[in-house]
């Protein structure tokens, strides 16, 4: 009897193939079994299946948050290459970078091989 419920509500049987025998018995039978179908597919499992959208939405949601984090986290270390790269090329250490001290780094075997890699 319970595979047989199992079996109506996930489409395994036909309604019909059920509720007629059981009218033959009584015929309040196909009523209630009608009613558990109902009662079945839109409460228990859209509740079930509700609880499973919720927990993937917010799974979905901690990898939008990390895929930001490490977005961010490159946009730091660029920045710190950056700024680095800006530093070594101003060798009398004025804080301002002069068109000689920036072509002068740029003609560097090192720079160079930074930027082709």
């Amino acid at each position: 009897a319970m595979l047989t419920l199992f079996k109506v509500i996930t489409g395994g049987v036909d309604w019909e193939n059920i509720s007629k025998p059981l009218g033959t018995v009584n015929a309040m039978y196909p009523a209630v079994c009608w009613f558990y179908v109902f009662v079945m597919h839109f409460g228990v499992l859209n509740v079930i299946i509700g609880a499973f959208v919720a927990t993937a939405s917010e799974i979905a949601g901690k990898d939008r948050d990390v895929l930001v984090k490490r977005e961010l986290d490159h946009m730091v270390n660029v920045t710190k290459r950056i700024k680095t790269f800006f530093e070594e090329a101003d060798v009398d250490g004025s804080n301002t970078l002069s068109w000689e001290e920036f072509k002068a780094h740029l003609e560097k075997k090192e720079v160079k091989a930074y930027f082709h890699s």
